[in-house]
């Protein structure tokens, strides 16, 4: 359980379920999207990092 969200573990992952599961990540984290930095010699924070990275792997 993470952040008081329950998780099932599966074998296999639909796309609709991923994008569910970064919405509620989202949401938990407050994190606004409008807010992220594009471009050469931006600083990203950790929060933009790690979306960015569940984003590529799907």
């Amino acid at each position: 359980m993470l952040f008081g969200v329950k998780f099932e573990t599966r074998t296999e992952y639909a796309i609709e379920y991923i994008e569910e599961i970064l919405e509620k990540y989202k949401k938990i984290l407050n994190i606004d999207e409008n807010k992220f930095v594009y471009g050469k010699g931006k600083r990203k924070t950790n929060t933009q990092r790690n979306l960015k990275k569940i984003r590529f792997e799907l």
